[in-house]
């Protein structure tokens, strides 16, 4: 399926897969919800002063699986900006936010904002956040530990394609237009490049020594999309943990936990029509 969307200052061709699992909003968003947007990125921004915290997301690109996501510590938390008086729309569902936490491990949360005198604010104190499960205020604060949590394919997977738009972004200076951080998603990545519209397909690898293949299951992607004029990369990054042993000998299956220090192995984009 192809759609018109409005991407930056002029509208722009998103081309997608039409059996997406997901319930996706690709339309413009509101001025008006991008205004709430910054006003709750900026809250939490502000509030978080003192915390470690590390965005996962924080800029508005579809799909709206969730609108902000941030680490702290060993946990994972899945924001969705509502509008408490209704008036507004946000793209999205919550129920879309519940499948990324529960894929990666994390909480669900919605952030109530209102508009007062001319400026969104967050209905509720502190943080702002309301558990999606339990409908009670989160202090992220307040459920961080020392425990170990090995992270999910789902996570690692994000933790890929964060780095390959980056490398797409700041080395290639190409515009993002849609990501995805959905390991069964195909492709990972859609970006304007030179040319026209350009594709990645992301693979996250838990071990510096294992073998890297084309991955075959894109086939049907490479052959899709190529009819449509849209040129296919793939790309694969590496993780371990920082100063973790290896043997030569030998391929190590290794255990990569959220708050350890990771390294990451990834050399560009590999053309996908070559194969």
């Amino acid at each position: 399926m192809v759609r018109t969307v409005v991407n930056g200052r002029k509208p722009s061709i998103w081309i997608y897969e039409s059996c997406d699992m997901f319930d996706r909003n690709m339309n413009q968003v509101s001025a008006e919800f991008l205004r709430c947007w910054k006003s709750a990125e900026r809250h939490l921004r502000i509030y978080s002063r003192g915390s470690t915290l590390h965005w996962l997301k924080n800029t508005i690109t579809p799909p709206f699986l969730d609108h902000l996501s941030f680490q702290i510590g060993n946990q994972l938390f899945y924001v969705r900006i509502e509008d408490f008086d209704k008036k507004m729309t946000s793209p999205g569902s919550q129920e879309n936010v519940n499948v990324i936490a529960d894929a990666c491990n994390g909480h669900a949360c919605f952030m109530p904002m209102r508009l007062v005198y001319g400026e969104w604010v967050p209905t509720e104190k502190e943080w702002g956040l309301i558990d999606a499960n339990f409908h009670k205020p989160l202090n992220p604060l307040s459920v961080i530990s020392d425990e170990k949590i090995v992270m999910t394919d789902w996570e690692l997977h994000d933790r890929a394609v964060q780095i390959v738009k980056n490398h797409i972004y700041r080395k290639m200076k190409c515009e993002i237009t849609s990501y995805e951080g959905g390991p069964s998603e195909l492709p990972s990545i859609w970006f304007a490049g030179k040319n026209g519209y350009e594709w990645v397909v992301v693979r996250a690898i838990r071990n510096f020594n294992d073998e890297v293949s084309f991955p075959l299951n894109i086939r049907k992607t490479v052959d899709k999309y190529s009819e449509l004029g849209a040129v296919g990369h793939y790309a694969y990054v590496s993780f371990k943990p920082k100063n973790f042993g290896r043997s030569d000998d030998k391929i190590i299956q290794v255990s990569l936990c959220r708050g350890v220090e990771i390294e990451y192995k990834f050399s560009g984009l590999i053309s996908a029509t070559i194969h």
